[in-house]
């Protein structure tokens, strides 16, 4: 049983740790590369409500596993958005939505890469991505970012040892 509670570590009654996420920020610390927001920028109000809704509902389908392209009224809601917004036609069975960035990454590399096939990545880049391509027996070359889109052919050549 858990019985203290630090910055995502639990310690159990012989005080072992638990880890409980891949990163444990001080409090005050605003660190930009673990994509956790602070609580103080959510609508909390909104999501109680929401959970509450949702939870209330006595619909035992909520703790079934989730449909693998991702949750059919959350995809038909992103389409709507994307297509009011930003003036593009999308459907909801064109989009698929993971649990984030890493399971994202993973399924990609697992579905388009093979051992040693060459992935490039912006320097720095997510915190996470070097493991997941290191899991895939990828290779990788950093390439510091620049203030164009495009990239000389000598750069490329340079970067895959060309």
């Amino acid at each position: 049983m858990p019985v203290g509670r630090f910055y995502g570590i639990v310690f159990d009654n012989n005080m072992n740790e638990i880890r409980t996420t891949q990163a444990s920020p001080e409090p005050d610390f605003i660190n930009f590369g673990i994509g956790q927001p602070g609580l103080d920028l959510l609508p909390l109000d909104i999501m109680r409500q929401a959970a509450e809704i949702r939870l209330s509902s006595g619909d035992s389908s909520l703790l079934n596993y989730g449909y693998e392209l991702g949750d059919g009224y959350f995809r038909l809601a992103l389409a709507r958005f994307l297509q009011r917004n930003y003036r593009v036609p999308v459907t909801a069975d064109s989009l698929m939505v993971t649990g984030g960035a890493s399971q994202a990454l993973d399924l990609i590399c697992t579905l388009f890469t093979q051992p040693g096939d060459l992935v490039f990545v912006e320097e720095p880049t997510y915190f996470l991505a070097l493991r997941i391509f290191a899991d895939h027996q990828l290779r990788v070359v950093s390439l510091l970012p620049r203030c164009s889109i495009s990239w000389p052919a000598a750069a490329w050549s340079t970067a895959v040892g060309g």
